[in-house]
């Protein structure tokens, strides 16, 4: 069983991140979001996300981090998050 100030945590940040992303919806000009664009990083991210790379010393990074800020300089923030949640769902990565 979970103790309940963990639940209360879990809860309280659940809530502020669904009431960060309905804030960025509101905010987001739907009327000149680009749909090409968004794809075209989404895969970008996955594929880089797909190929770790092996470090000498142990251990493995992304090279998916490198699409992500170019992201983050290109576009608003909701895009960006939705980029980021939906390249690591549909991530080839086969080491969870």
């Amino acid at each position: 069983m979970i103790p309940l100030k963990a639940r209360i945590y879990v809860t309280v940040l659940t809530m502020a991140a669904l009431a960060y992303v309905s804030y960025l919806y509101i905010i987001t000009d739907w009327d000149s979001f680009n749909w090409l664009p968004f794809l075209v990083f989404l895969l970008l991210t996955i594929v880089s996300d797909s190929f770790p790379v092996n470090m000498p010393q142990g251990g493995t990074v992304s090279v998916g981090f490198a699409s992500l800020f170019a992201s983050i300089l290109l576009f608003e923030p909701l895009i960006v998050v939705a980029i980021a949640v939906l390249s690591d769902i549909f991530s080839l990565r086969r080491e969870r």
